[in-house]
């Protein structure tokens, strides 16, 4: 939690009490304004994606500064243990914000030529576009890292060139692959969007050669992580 500070203007700030009274200040910000914009997803996810529900019930997310992928910037991303799901809130509110301009060609626009972000009840009701749909999809896809039992599906692999932390790593993203592209080919895939540094075989970072895309596009998780690990243990 938050310790509220109080200091007497007439008294002297120790050196450092301000940068961290700031800090706390941004990230009370940020958790208030991601816990908004959780509550449009959740109310989005329930109406469209019934079949969630349960799972999003049963582990709600949990605010977490630096949880997942910590960027250089210290912003951490989403995650799950397999058993809860955590998000960084300054990750939701960043990506949310990302969106307005990402989206801004899909929004209506006023009589001055203005975008004009839909109502966040209308867009749930009706399916439109809105900011909230890259969170959706990241809160889905660490629903399914779940409901895929990815947490003890991990081949177990002993490799002489590579270590443990490398294999998981590599058994995150070929789960990833996994997910991302069920995700992307799924009836309802317009009602989220993926979020750009997401895993995908057929562009971004993380794009393979074009002859291999299908393999990563619709193969298992462990298909894919043995396709990756002996890859990088021959070079």
């Amino acid at each position: 939690g938050y310790i509220n500070m109080k200091i007497n203007e007439s008294s002297p700030v120790p050196r450092g009490v301000d940068q961290k009274i700031d800090r706390s200040s941004e990230q009370l910000k940020a958790l208030k304004n991601a816990k908004l914009i959780m509550s449009l997803v959740q109310q989005k996810l329930f109406k469209w994606f019934p079949m969630w529900r349960s799972f999003y019930t049963k582990m709600p997310p949990i605010a977490s500064f630096g949880a997942g992928s910590v960027g250089a910037d210290g912003v951490g991303t989403m995650c799950t243990t397999g058993s809860a799901i955590f998000y960084d809130p300054q990750f939701v509110v960043n990506i949310y914000d990302q969106a307005k301009k990402d989206f801004a060609d899909e929004f209506p626009k006023d009589s001055k030529g203005d975008v004009r972000i839909p109502n966040a009840g209308l867009a749930i009701n009706t399916g439109q576009r809105h900011p909230m749909d890259y969170a959706l999809f990241v809160i889905i896809h660490e629903i399914l890292h779940c409901s895929l039992s990815h947490h003890i599906r991990m081949p177990k692999h002993v490799s002489k060139y590579l270590t443990p932390q490398q294999l998981a790593y590599y058994w995150n993203i070929a789960a990833d692959y996994e997910i991302n592209h069920h995700l992307m080919k799924d009836v309802k895939s317009d009602l989220y969007r993926m979020v750009p540094s997401g895993v995908r075989a057929d562009e971004g970072g993380f794009a393979v050669p074009e002859k291999d895309r299908e393999f990563f596009m619709s193969s298992t998780a462990e298909n894919i992580y043995w396709r990756i690990v002996l890859n990088m243990e021959e070079l």
